[in-house]
């Protein structure tokens, strides 16, 4: 087990990302380059948002770079994308990129710059020579501006369906980390975290399935928490990825 009091989002940008990830969607259509002053934003974003050992490049791209899925087709009008790297000695590298990733996709929709996550579907020869030899792609983000309207509805599971325990009992801010987690973005739409409390403890497993999408879960997870608390990064299956994170408060 280990433990990371680390936290890059100070609780002052808390409630701006809340409302980011509150309307953000996964987004396929975009309208070309972004201007220099996204740029430059988006430049800072990648410095301030990785966590240690973590590393995300802006690097241009083009239509030629994303592989089309036979349902949802092909991302079109990108011209910027972030590569996340992560150290490959650095433990729970995954989770970390997958938290690092999402803190700033969030912060970039909260400047109107959309954005999609990508594990599998591009062509990963050409990002490659933005990491490093002793670090690990994680996958990449496309980003831009669009005007692509979001989903009628997004397809979430009820938070019955990921709470081991009812979470009405649950303590305010925890109910609230729920229900940020339920609408973290995750592979293919799984959903696969489950959620429970004990004591002072929120608990998120993600039952074998991948780190990335455990450390997206943890940063929206992270939004709901004021009071001074640590993450620790539970080992519980060993020979497997971790999957599995314990938020616990800190006593006075």
């Amino acid at each position: 087990m280990s433990a990371r009091p680390e936290n890059r989002i100070p609780d002052a940008r808390k409630d701006a990302l809340i409302l980011a990830a509150e309307r953000r969607f996964s987004c396929r259509r975009m309208n070309g380059s972004l201007s220099d002053e996204d740029n430059a934003a988006l430049g800072y974003l990648a410095g301030k948002c990785a966590l240690t050992g973590v590393r995300i490049s802006l690097i241009p791209a083009d239509d030629s770079l994303f592989v089309g899925l036979p349902t949802i087709g092909k991302i079109t009008g990108c011209r910027r994308v972030a590569v996340l790297s992560a150290k490959i000695a650095q433990p729970h590298c995954r989770l970390l990129a997958g938290f690092s990733g999402e803190c700033f996709v969030l912060e970039a929709e909260s400047l109107g710059i959309r954005s999609c996550w990508l594990t599998g579907t591009y062509h990963r020869k050409q990002v490659q020579a933005a990491v490093p030899a002793d670090e690990l792609l994680i996958g990449i983000i496309a980003l831009g501006r669009s005007d692509a309207g979001a989903p009628v509805q997004r397809r979430r599971k009820p938070l019955e369906k990921i709470c081991k325990d009812g979470p009405e009992g649950w303590p305010e801010d925890f109910r609230r980390a729920a229900e940020l987690v339920r609408i973290a973005p995750s592979a293919i739409n799984l959903q696969p975290w489950q959620m429970s409390a004990a004591r002072d403890a929120f608990i998120l497993d993600g039952g074998g399935r991948s780190p990335i999408d455990v450390g997206i879960a943890m940063c929206h997870a992270e939004l709901a928490f004021r009071r001074p608390h640590v993450w620790r990064l539970l080992d519980d299956r060993p020979g497997e990825p971790m999957t599995r994170a314990e938020f616990a408060r800190l006593r006075a």
